[in-house]
Formats: structure tokens, sequence, C-alpha cells
């Protein structure tokens, strides 16, 4: 399977903006592409 979903960084780890249909601790590829938002005091 091959989703793109939206995250957040917080503290160390990622948080998906939606529900994913993954197996509780199932292992997944991800890529970091990373997004400029205007509310973003200090972008990466």
């Amino acid at each position: 399977m091959e989703k793109t979903v939206q995250a957040v960084y917080e503290n160390g780890v990622l948080h998906p903006l939606e529900p994913l249909a993954l197996r509780e601790r199932q292992q997944v590829t991800v890529t970091i592409s990373d997004k400029i938002d205007a509310s973003t005091k200090h972008p990466l």
C-alpha cells in the first residue's frame, strides 16, 4: 500500500492528521517532505 498523509511532528513523534489503516506495531517506510506553514514562526 502507498498513501500520502499529512502529519505533525511534536515532542519527537509524528502524529498523522487522519486515521491510518495499520496494524499495531506495523513497520512502515516514511518519506519526509516539509511544508512551511504561514503560522510557523521558525520553519525547519
